[in-house]
């Protein structure tokens, strides 16, 4: 336990720094702060980075694999022409919570304001249809891509980064996240690790490891206060470059 307390301490400090005084940027605003994201290396990747790494968008470093903490989840749903969006490419129809349609696309979408819940056949309302492209069918999965944001805290040093998901990612997400609703314990209360698996194609997809839960995660609720309210909507690069 000694090792898990000496990293718990590194990070609940280490956290609670960005939120004082940085010398020679006194005068810089919390509010503009950019927290990174970590883009994975993927072959469609417009920025060249390596492929099978995780890739901080501010710096450019990479990392195989992180232990971190998952401070805060997010889901959306973007509507792309082509159902696969490439560079420059503007979304047909968005939503912040994946269940209603952001209100910027209200009259001017080819679908439906309400979204299906991921991974069910719903029972359309006749005041409220569910849109038929954020339908799941026999088929196979929506046109309307459905995406996961994770707020994530590296448990060694106390980085903060921003990690979307799609696609393969959505599966192991679900059960990550499953362990903390069957449980009713906030997303603090255990850390994990993070890496890529190369899947049966070219592209790399998540991996969850070494999960655990911490002995006292309290100690780590003031940080979650200080980013609960943060954002962590997807950026256009992330948008066209996930799969």
């Amino acid at each position: 336990m000694e090792s898990e307390e000496k990293s718990l301490d590194i990070l609940k400090h280490g956290a609670l720094a960005t939120h004082k005084e940085t010398p020679g940027a006194e005068d810089f605003p919390q509010s503009r702060i950019v927290i990174p994201r970590l883009i994975i290396g993927q072959p469609n990747n417009i920025s060249g980075f390596p492929y099978g790494v995780f890739v901080n968008n501010l710096s450019n470093e990479t990392y195989e694999t992180l232990e971190v903490v998952l401070l805060k989840f997010k889901q959306s749903r973007t509507l792309w022409a082509a159902g696969k969006p490439t560079p420059g490419d503007e979304p047909q129809c968005r939503s912040a919570d994946a269940k209603t349609a952001d209100r910027d696309f209200f009259g001017t979408m080819p679908c439906g304001r309400r979204c299906e819940e991921p991974h069910q056949l719903c029972v359309d309302d006749e005041d409220e249809p569910i849109c038929k492209h954020a339908k799941w069918t026999h088929e196979g999965r929506p046109d309307c891509r459905l995406a996961y944001h994770l707020l994530l805290i590296t448990v060694d040093t106390a980085d903060v980064f921003i990690l979307t998901l799609t696609g393969k990612g959505i599966s192991p997400t679900n059960r990550l996240i499953s362990n903390f609703k069957v449980k009713g314990k906030a997303t603090y209360s255990a850390r994990f690790k993070i890496s890529l698996a190369k899947g049966n194609g070219e592209y790399y997809t998540i991996k969850y490891t070494d999960f655990s839960w911490l002995e006292s995660p309290d100690e780590l609720k003031a940080i979650f206060d200080a980013y609960k309210h943060t954002s962590i909507t997807p950026s256009r690069e992330e948008e066209t470059t996930h799969e």
